[in-house]
């Protein structure tokens, strides 16, 4: 469909959300399931079992904390436990990744701030503030799609852009 040498692509998200992995269970354990306290100062203060994964808010608020022996933390319908009561869960601090293959994609690394993606995928285009960036008076060897990847880079960037604000 592309040909890497000639195809910027950039995988990545604009926000986490307040999920977190709970306790110290044994590796192999089901993370759908119930965490296995593996030491006596790991177990519950109120002796209940509780789920690897839980959200920071949500729906999944229950008081007093339910005892989730026997429950089926599987079934698609279930809701999983959170710590403070809201009607929808909300979004994280949390940095996230971003991936990158084709022309350009070392410029992508570490922790970056959103706005570098637009920066980076524009100048790797050389469209915007970065449209002389690629002329070095030499002529660009152009392959599959790349007449239109000023287009596309532009669309996302609008894109990138619109789900921001």
């Amino acid at each position: 469909m592309t040909k890497q040498k000639d195809t910027l692509i950039v995988v990545t998200g604009d926000h986490s959300h307040a999920f977190d992995i709970q306790g110290y269970s044994y590796r192999g354990l089901d993370i759908l399931g119930l965490a296995d306290p593996l030491e006596e100062y790991e177990l519950t203060l109120d002796q209940k079992p509780y789920t690897i994964l839980q959200y920071g808010n949500g729906p999944g608020y229950e008081a007093p904390r339910k005892n989730l022996t026997g429950v089926d933390t599987h079934a698609n319908n279930y809701t999983f436990p959170s710590a403070v009561p809201v009607e929808w869960e909300t979004h994280g601090g949390e940095d996230v990744a971003i991936y990158a293959q084709g022309p350009m994609a070392h410029l992508f690394y570490g922790v970056q701030e959103q706005n570098y993606i637009a920066h980076v995928m524009a100048y790797s285009a050389c469209i915007g503030p970065y449209t002389t960036s690629c002329d070095h008076g030499q002529p660009i060897e152009c392959t599959s799609g790349c007449e239109l990847v000023s287009l596309h880079i532009y669309a996302f960037v609008a894109l990138l852009f619109v789900s921001l604000v």
